[in-house]
C-alpha cells in the first residue's frame, strides 16, 4: 500500500475566513439582487418564448390580444426581499393571461377558430346553438419556471464563486 502525503498551508484558510468575515451585509445584498433579478430575466425570456400568438385576428380582449399583446405585456416587478427570502415577480398584466396558462371553460367559435373566456357573449355556430369547450391551458409560465428551476442552482453557485474570486484578489 502506498501513503500519500498531503501539504497545504492553514493560514490560507484562517485568511479566507477572514475576508468572508468583512463581507458587508450591503455586499450580499446587491449580490442576492442581482442574482435574483437574472433569473427573473431568464425567466421572462422563457415564459414570452412560450407565450402564444394569435396571428391575423382582430386586437380585441375577446381574443386574446391578437398580434403579440399577451407576449408584449410580460414584466418584472421590484426585487424585493422579506426576512432572508428575495424575489421578483415575473407577470403579465393582461387579464385573460391566467386563463390562457391554465385552460378555462369558454366558448368557442369554430368559425374563428377560437375560444372566448368568457360566457357573457355566447359563440353561436351555424346552426345557431351555442357551443361550450374546455380550452387547454398553455402553461407557459409554470413550464418556463420548472425549466428554470433546474439551471439556478449552477447559476448561483457560479455567481457566488465569482463574488469570492473577487472578494479574495483585493
Amino acid at each position: 500500500m502506498s501513503k500519500i502525503k498531503v501539504k497545504f498551508d492553514y493560514n490560507q484558510i484562517i485568511k479566507f475566513r477572514k475576508e468572508l468575515e468583512q463581507v458587508t451585509q450591503k455586499e450580499i445584498d446587491v449580490l442576492c439582487k442581482e442574482i435574483v433579478y437574472r433569473l427573473a430575466n431568464e425567466l421572462l425570456e422563457k415564459v414570452k418564448m412560450r407565450t402564444p400568438v394569435n396571428q391575423g385576428l382582430p386586437n380585441d380582449v375577446n381574443f386574446h390580444g391578437g398580434g403579440g399583446r399577451l407576449r408584449d405585456s410580460w414584466t418584472i416587478g421590484n426585487v424585493t426581499k422579506s426576512g432572508n427570502i428575495y424575489m421578483a415577480e415575473v407577470i403579465n398584466p393582461m387579464h385573460y393571461a391566467s386563463y390562457v396558462e391554465k385552460g378555462h371553460d369558454g366558448v368557442y367559435i369554430p368559425e374563428l377558430g377560437v375560444s372566448l373566456y368568457t360566457r357573457k357573449n355566447p359563440g353561436i355556430s351555424k346552426e345557431g346553438k351555442k357551443i361550450i369547450k374546455w380550452t387547454e391551458g398553455v402553461f407557459m409560465l409554470k413550464i418556463s419556471e420548472d425549466e428554470l428551476q433546474k439551471d439556478a442552482n449552477k447559476f448561483v453557485e457560479m455567481k457566488l464563486d465569482k463574488f469570492i474570486r473577487e472578494r479574495l484578489r483585493r
